[in-house]
């Protein structure tokens, strides 16, 4: 069933990724700081400016906030305005404006100080000494955030954030702690990513069953390829999703 998406964001990375291949079937509507070249129809404007959120988002009945810092090194003024005052600001426009879904782009940094942990230190460092792919503790929605910097904090508040619209004001909320999404598509730029890629295609198949998915109301889902040496869950979005990726980041393994 079509939906009428707003894609906070639009004109980065992701979005860029996204909007081609949503478009097929959805009305998106994309709002950022710079017009999008991907897609007809885009709002410029900033999520600080809430009574131009609210503005834009009227009359949408999907959400996909990917807007906001980057860089999981962002510093704590940049992640407060962007990522904390914006998302803020994304959230409450959408429930003004009876928006009933929203897919908020969280990030692998929530959990990002398990990597300074066995085994999983030695996996991003490309070390598979003694280990075998899959045979240690993956790591799951149910683990405690342990997040990596002011990034994955704010990350962490998004998921709160929206763990409580949810629960107050019943707007499906679903949360995607997004791996590595890399312009090369690639993971032989840095042996983490081998770990930790979430190839284009899967990226786009992740989302997809993100919007088709009915009767949830507050879930986590790692966003990740079915990598050999990934230590992130995929078995919660294959059951509640059905998100099975096609890409194993070792078929660049030179």
């Amino acid at each position: 069933m079509a939906q009428n998406i707003i894609v906070t964001g639009s004109s980065g990375l992701i979005g860029n990724i996204l909007i081609p291949k949503l478009t097929e079937t959805n009305s998106i509507t994309g709002f950022d700081l710079v017009e999008s070249k991907n897609i007809a129809n885009t709002q410029i404007g900033s999520i600080l400016d809430l009574e131009k959120t609210i503005e834009i988002f009227n009359g949408a009945d999907t959400l996909i906030h990917l807007a906001g810092a980057v860089s999981e090194k962002s510093p704590w003024d940049t992640v407060l305005q962007n990522n904390i005052i914006g998302t803020k600001n994304v959230f409450y426009a959408a429930k003004k404006v009876g928006i009933s879904k929203i897919i908020f782009a969280s990030s692998n940094h929530v959990t990002g100080l398990y990597e300074n942990d066995l085994p999983y230190l030695k996996i991003v460092k490309g070390d598979y000494s003694n280990l075998e792919p899959q045979n240690y503790p993956i790591i799951d929605h149910t683990y405690p955030i342990r997040p990596d910097g002011y990034y994955g904090i704010s990350k962490s508040f998004g998921e709160s954030l929206g763990r409580y619209y949810s629960e107050i004001y019943g707007i499906s909320i679903i949360c995607l702690r997004i791996g590595t999404v890399i312009q090369e598509n690639n993971p032989s730029t840095n042996v983490r990513h081998y770990a930790t890629l979430l190839e284009h295609n899967d990226l786009v198949t992740l989302v997809q069953k993100s919007l088709d998915a009915k009767n949830i109301s507050f879930d986590i889902f790692y966003g990740v390829s079915n990598n050999s040496w990934r230590y992130w869950d995929l078995s919660h979005s294959s059951k509640i999703l059905g998100y099975k990726p096609k890409y194993n980041a070792e078929e660049h393994r030179k």
